[in-house]
């Protein structure tokens, strides 16, 4: 990580707990919600499961960066030199639809933070993550359902809980946490606030007082249940294993 090029964009700090920024070049009100949710489970953990060798892939400005830094002994930074996210914090500039130019098990944690919807071989990419984790060694992801396009036309996929348990038992993966974020009243308020915030004057500034009200309200609950068929995303980790074991919380 080039450091010294680094500075705060998507998340901040507040009170030791990752939250969304405050500032709207880097973060639209109308997302808000969504980010305040992945926020929280990024916050739950990383610090349990951050270690060692971090590679933050398709980091763009590694907007986690200042929270996850104090739990690795090493982070490297990897994205797309042709990315929309052009900056000097890159230590590798790679095709992640291609073969990684990492050693094997040579990485203790992977973050893959709004990514893996826009590889085109996303399978390709998990193997070759497994290739380069160490025995034990985990990713961490999290990845859009109910959510408009964005960054177009590198906006290839949306993954259900299926696919990333058919993954992990495929390529040798456990999953250990695999959680919706957000369900369906969520979804209806993020969609309200897109669609208020394209085609309302002024209704940028209300699209994200209800992202704000919202997660206000409904934070310290349930932000799901099974009987919900959509939600805003999934927030996944999972674990590299010899032997796969099975079960997820």
């Amino acid at each position: 990580m080039n450091e010294a090029y680094w500075k705060e964009t998507k998340y901040t700090i507040q009170n030791g707990r990752l939250v969304p920024t405050a500032d709207r070049r880097y973060l639209n009100g109308s997302s808000y919600l969504i980010a305040a949710i992945t926020a929280d489970y990024y916050s739950r953990y990383i610090p349990k499961y951050v270690r060692g060798v971090t590679a933050d892939l398709g980091c763009g400005f590694a907007p986690m960066y200042q929270y996850y830094k104090k739990y690795a002994d090493k982070v490297i930074c990897i994205d797309w030199e042709n990315s929309q996210h052009k900056n000097k914090i890159l230590d590798i500039k790679c095709d992640l639809s291609k073969p990684l130019p990492l050693e094997n098990g040579s990485i203790d944690t992977v973050i893959l933070s709004d990514v893996l919807e826009h590889i085109i071989t996303p399978q390709l990419l998990l193997e070759e993550i497994y290739r380069v984790l160490r025995a034990n060694g985990t990713v961490l992801l999290n990845t859009p359902f109910a959510y408009p396009q964005h960054e177009k036309p590198y906006d290839y996929f949306r993954y259900t809980e299926f696919f990333y348990r058919k993954m992990a038992k495929e390529l040798g993966y456990e999953p250990v946490v695999i959680k919706k974020v957000g369900g369906e009243k969520e979804v209806i308020v993020t969609l309200i606030g897109k669609y208020l915030n394209m085609h309302w004057t002024g209704g940028t500034g209300f699209a994200e007082w209800i992202n704000r009200f919202a997660y206000k309200r409904w934070k310290d609950a349930p932000q799901s249940s099974e009987k919900d068929n959509v939600c805003l995303g999934y927030f996944v980790i999972l674990k590299k294993r010899d032997v796969y074991s099975g079960g997820c919380i």
